[in-house]
């Protein structure tokens, strides 16, 4: 895994990260924590798991359904899942 897919692995489980529920509640950027969509606060969780715009990626990159914890801490081969989920949604981390 390159430098920037490790970053990436990195700062989701941490927190440490651009979404927009880090950066309002930690440095008060942004109008909102919101997510682009307007549903629901933008979280590690909502990003990679539930937000509907990225379930046909979701769906390509895991052909079944997947617990956050393996996700994020799962063994090498989950977290390249992972890390191709994220760069083709341009999720930005």
């Amino acid at each position: 895994m390159d430098k920037t897919g490790q970053t990436t692995l990195f700062q989701l489980p941490t927190g440490y990260n651009r979404l927009k529920a880090h950066l309002y509640e930690t440095y008060k950027i942004g109008h909102a924590d919101i997510c682009s969509c307007g549903e629901a606060v933008e979280t590690v969780e909502r990003a990679i798991k539930h937000r509907q715009n990225y379930r046909l990626v979701r769906q390509a990159v895991r052909s079944s359904p997947t617990d956050l914890q393996t996700k994020l801490w799962g063994n090498i081969e989950e977290l390249e899942k992972s890390n191709i989920f994220i760069h083709q949604t341009v999720v930005t981390i």
